[in-house]
């Protein structure tokens, strides 16, 4: 029995030696396993890396390729010449109300426009009034009345004024009469 023992090494117990081969199985799949990890890893760098440089090279090579951009034209309004005032008809407006009895807004302008705008806004002036008017009896007394009303009034009649005189446009209005009876 001591023969027995002494093929045995003290480190190893009975049924160690079964056990000593699977560890060393279990290292080397562990070992495979991180290198496949660190493997993945390499390769997507490498090929993020490839992707940003080849990304930079094509968009140099467009950019520094001799092929010139076509130039958009612009459809731009003739200049305004010399600022010049154009004066408008009376215009005399009943405001909106719930009463029997009806406020009216009498008023008289100028607007502040180039000399080249002067031709459109008198082919168009009819059409200008009828809008003006129209938005005018969208309003009731107090939408009107005070610095707010003639600051809502003069933005309200830019605004009608230039949509109807396109690409032109107006620099400012004046008002000579401004009465709510």
């Amino acid at each position: 029995m001591a023969d027995k023992k002494s093929d045995e090494s003290p480190s190893e117990e009975p049924g160690s030696k079964d056990a000593g081969p699977a560890k060393k199985a279990s290292g080397k799949k562990g070992k495979k396993a991180k290198s496949k990890k660190g493997k993945g890893k390499l390769i997507m760098i490498i090929a993020i890396a490839l992707v940003v440089v080849l990304g930079g090279g094509v968009t140099a090579f467009v950019m520094l390729s001799g092929s010139k951009p076509k130039e958009a034209k612009v459809n731009l309004p003739p200049p305004p010449g010399e600022i010049t005032n154009y004066s408008f008809p009376k215009v005399l407006a009943d405001l909106k109300t719930g009463q029997c009895k009806a406020n009216y807004l009498s008023m008289r302008f100028f607007v502040e426009v180039g000399k080249n705008y002067t031709k459109a806004i008198q082919q168009k002036q009819p059409k200008i009034m009828e809008g003006i008017m129209l938005h005018l009896r969208s309003f009731e007394r107090q939408d009107v009345v005070g610095r707010e009303g003639d600051r809502r009034v003069k933005t309200d009649l830019t605004t009608i004024i230039n949509r109807h005189i396109k690409p032109g446009k107006i620099e400012g209005i004046v008002f000579k009469e401004f009465i709510l009876q």
